[in-house]
């Protein structure tokens, strides 16, 4: 750096010298602003442009202790974050939100910073399938605006929570949940309740300073064979879903009520924290 900076200033001395524009007490400190302006300018011609990359995948959260990375634990984000690393791609891996051991995706998002050198995005696609293991599943990789965050531009997530009447047989296991006696009439009617703008502070594992959230669609609607519970939110606190769905199954089975549902809403009453499994428990997608 200081060899370019002082054959620089020499260059511009000799050439200010040469043309005869200024006394001679101001050549050196004019070369000095000359040599700053070049190296600008060279630097910005040749500065590495940054590509934003927006990651959509699906996996199999049986496999994993959540998808937020962990030290000595099979993670989600430790996964890519391996792919990422023999790539030779140095860069933050950062997840729309997290989800707990045994929850699973269909359209998690993730987006990521690369250099302009892997604007083959195609061929990016092709090595990262390679090497991530089956159960993690890329639906598309693309390149969106510099500013987008995964997390923090998310409009709306929505959850589904699956559950069978009928005992599942042995390859459904960890991917629903077996509730013979499912009252759906009441589920139906109760479900509506968690609608709209509540501190969900009894709903939730380990509270933050801020546990309002808004739900805007609670619904419970068969599928075939399937029950399926769906929360739509811009965000969810940890473990909220599956403590919804477990008051649920509760008024189900008339070990809790609505009125005490709405009262656990309101905070008027605590009722003790009850999470549902998490094998039927599926990110289904996150909008932007």
């Amino acid at each position: 750096m200081y060899v370019w900076f002082w054959s620089i200033h020499i260059l511009c001395v000799v050439i200010l010298s040469y043309i005869k524009i200024l006394p001679i007490c101001d050549y050196s400190s004019c070369a000095n602003i000359l040599v700053f302006v070049v190296i600008f300018f060279i630097y910005k011609k040749n500065k590495v442009k940054i590509l934003n990359i927006k990651i959509v995948f699906a996996y199999d959260g049986s496999k994993f202790f959540g998808s937020q990375k962990q030290k000595n634990k099979k993670a989600v984000a430790n996964e890519f974050i391996r792919v990422l690393k023999k790539l030779n791609i140095s860069s933050t891996f950062i997840l729309s939100g997290r989800t707990d051991k045994g929850v699973h995706a269909t359209r998690q998002v993730a987006n990521i910073k690369l250099p302009a050198f892997w604007s083959d995005l195609n061929s990016l696609f092709v090595s990262m399938c390679r090497m991530l293991p089956p159960y993690i599943d890329i639906k598309t990789i693309k390149k969106v605006d510099d500013t987008f965050h995964s997390r923090y531009h998310a409009t709306k997530r929505v959850y589904r929570y699956i559950v069978k009447k009928t005992k599942p047989n042995v390859f459904e296991n960890a991917y629903t949940h077996f509730e013979p006696n499912l009252d759906t009439k009441a589920v139906s009617k109760a479900i509506k309740q968690f609608e709209g703008v509540f501190d969900f502070g009894y709903f939730c594992k380990k509270p933050t300073n801020k546990t309002t959230r808004e739900i805007y669609e609670a619904k419970f609607y068969k599928y075939k064979d399937y029950y399926i519970f769906k929360f739509v939110g811009r965000s969810f606190l940890r473990g909220q879903v599956r403590s919804m769905v477990q008051f649920l199954f509760d008024i189900s089975s008339q070990k809790r009520n609505i009125n005490e549902l709405k009262a656990s809403l309101n905070k008027t009453i605590k009722l003790p924290l009850k999470v549902c499994p998490p094998n039927g428990l599926y990110l289904m997608k996150v909008i932007y």
